[in-house]
């Protein structure tokens, strides 16, 4: 069984191959937010050693502890932040958010694990593809799209390659070069009346690891979480499968559904 973690005002969903159910990190007693990192609401990622979680403007990276004799099993503790995540020539140009993150772990040979995530500052803003250092959490490079909006990535370390798309669009996932943030290909998600089969409002996607055919994404508008086929067209419209994993209409506005990852 694995456990997503998801980030809005904390979610989580556990989810495995018989049974499927998610709910608030908020209200589960085995995971302890300080103040400060339940603000940190836009997006998570992990890699072998560490938790990266981000607010708007701010990247942290965080420790998972166990806590002994206590009703809270683990907490997430702050090793460090940097409240100026989002570089100065950018903020001059208004951007002020970043989206939901992934991580690429460290191949053990010296080099950092390195952060990719999103910049923006509307929906219909051109978004900038960025990388930090996990180590320092400074950023690296970054790289303007012809996005608009930019609420999430999810990277694949096998091809090289990083999936976003744009704000509420419903009709495509765009795809980049990991390491040259260079434009690579829309995939297409309309039916044969044309309309789009993706869910709106997606604010944060990841894969399984080491699983590259099906995209995880978690849906605002819907509080919901999907499993997107990335590869095989598997109806016979020839429309490529879109499933629902969780959904809760009831909550749509008691909280924000933002990041996901597997852990």
């Amino acid at each position: 069984m694995s456990l997503f973690l998801l980030v809005a005002l904390l979610l989580t969903l556990v989810g495995g191959e018989e049974t499927q159910k998610w709910f608030p990190v908020a209200d589960d007693k085995n995971i302890k937010l300080s103040t400060e990192l339940r603000f940190a609401s836009e997006g998570l990622a992990h890699d072998d050693e560490y938790w990266y979680l981000n607010s708007k403007k701010t990247m942290y990276k965080c420790v998972l502890e166990e806590v002994p004799h206590k009703k809270i099993e683990y907490k997430l503790r702050i090793v460090s932040k940097n409240n100026h995540a989002i570089p100065d020539e950018l903020k001059a140009l208004g951007y002020n958010h970043i989206g939901d993150i992934d991580v690429e772990p460290s191949t053990g040979d010296g080099k950092p694990s390195i952060i990719y995530g999103g910049i923006e500052y509307s929906s219909t803003s051109i978004g900038y593809l960025a990388a930090w250092n996990a180590e320092t959490l400074e950023i690296i490079r970054y790289a303007k799209t012809e996005q608009q909006g930019m609420p999430w990535v999810a990277i694949d370390t096998t091809e090289r390659l990083i999936y976003s798309t744009h704000w509420n669009d419903r009709t495509a996932l765009q795809v980049y070069n990991l390491d040259t943030f260079e434009f690579i290909r829309s995939i297409s998600y309309l039916d044969q009346y044309g309309v789009g089969t993706l869910p709106g409002e997606i604010q944060g996607a990841a894969f399984m690891p080491n699983v590259y055919n099906k995209l995880y994404v978690a849906v605002n508008g819907n509080c919901s979480v999907y499993s997107v086929d990335l590869y095989h067209e598997g109806r016979n419209d020839g429309t490529r499968i879109v499933e629902v994993l969780s959904d809760d209409h009831r909550k749509k506005w008691s909280y924000e559904m933002e990041g996901i990852t597997f852990y």
